[in-house]
Order: structure tokens, then sequence, then C-alpha cells
């Protein structure tokens, strides 16, 4: 089985949301239907009722970019012979407005009991590595980083990293991968993101030692097809 990203790019023209519902209401339902190597699928939406922006913003904290704004993160999981596998990336990527996809590998870094419930929100951030640090290195470093995350990052259910392995856009941004962060609660991701203000410290000096910058998506869990 192998996973694929696509960030799917804002659309100004369109009313907030709009894209959005027109992934979860007509685009993956038709998709998963004509593409049954597609075993999985779940849509990370916009979620235009947060507010407050990063809890990192406030402690000037892992600054990040304004490069490129997304209105969704969809996740595909597919089992699919190699000669469809072409196929199925073909209408994937024959989607509404444009994406950034890639293929990616995904790596648990924390799962608990309550995260099998759908949560308040997911921090989704698709990160560029630290100008001329090898990937390796980046792909080492940021291993190494797991541990402070698990342990600063108190009100996070589930941390999955996704290391992206191939970009499948032509010409997608050079990103090496994308952290996934599951927060139940409200008070989890406003009250619980750090741990202290030491540890927000601790975490953005971290980050920076590996990250150029990233691009947040505060977004809402649709699961669309379940494996």
């Amino acid at each position: 089985m192998i996973k694929v990203i696509s960030y799917v790019l804002s659309d100004n023209s369109k009313p907030a949301g709009l894209l959005g519902s027109e992934y979860t209401d007509k685009f993956l339902p038709s998709l998963l239907s004509a593409t049954p190597e597609i075993v999985g699928c779940t849509a990370n939406i916009l979620n235009q009722d947060l507010a407050g922006g990063l809890p990192g913003d406030k402690m000037d904290a892992e600054q990040p970019s304004s490069a490129h704004s997304y209105e969704a993160a969809i996740e595909y999981w597919i089992e699919s012979t190699a000669d469809r596998m072409a196929g199925v990336l073909d209408a994937i990527e024959d989607s509404p407005g444009g994406q950034h996809s890639y293929w990616v590998r995904e790596l648990v870094a924390k799962d608990t009991v309550e995260a099998t419930e759908k949560p308040y929100l997911r921090l989704i951030s698709p990160c560029l590595p630290k100008t001329r640090m090898p990937l390796p290195q980046v792909f080492q470093f940021w291993c190494e980083h797991v541990e402070k995350a698990n342990r600063i990052h108190i009100g996070m259910s589930r941390y999955i990293r996704n290391w992206h392995e191939q970009p499948l856009t032509a010409g997608a941004p050079a990103y090496f991968g994308a952290p996934m962060l599951n927060f139940q609660s409200q008070e989890d991701w406003l009250e619980r993101f750090y741990v202290d203000e030491a540890g927000a410290e601790e975490i953005a000096a971290d980050v920076g030692s590996f990250v150029d910058s990233f691009t947040p998506l505060l977004a809402r869990e649709v699961r669309i097809k379940e494996i």
C-alpha cells in the first residue's frame, strides 16, 4: 500500500469553504466510486471557524511561510498493480483547482486511544528544508525532534510524520514532509499546545535547526473512506 497527499491550493475567486465542499460532496465520492484501488481517503478541510491563529504565533515561535495557501490536504491510501498506478495518480490529479501532490511514507510518532475519535482540529504543515541541508540529514533531525514534540505538545493526541518520497505534481514545492498533529478539544489546542513557554522556545529552536519555513493548515477531518 502506498500513500499520496494532495495539498489543494486556495482559490480566492470562490467563496470561503466552497472548494472544500466540492471535494467532500462531489469530487472524492465520484473518484472513489470509479477507482477501487483507492482503499482509504481522508479529507482535511480548512476550518473557517478557528480563530487566534497558531498558538506559536503568540510566543513568537515557529514563524510560518506565506508562499502558498492551502484549502485542504487530501490523504489517499492506494493498493494497485504497477500497470494501473499511473491511471490512479492521473485520476487524483484531475481534481478541482490546483494542487501539489506527493507520494509519502507515513511514520506514526504518537497515537492515543482518544485519537480514534474525530479531532477538534488537525494541524498539517508541509515543510521546506533548511537551505543546503542534505535530505538524509533533515530526516535524521526530524527523527530526533520526535521526542521533544511528544514531550512538549502535551495536548496532542496523534502525531503523524509524512515524509515526502517524491513529488507527483510538476513544479510542486520541495517540501521534505508534513507533520500532522491532532488535538481532540479546543482546550488541548489553545491551552495545551505547549507544556510551557520554555517548551515553546525549545521547540522553535529545534524546528529552526532543520526547517526553513512551513505552511500551516488548520483543518477539520472528514473521513471519506476508512481502510
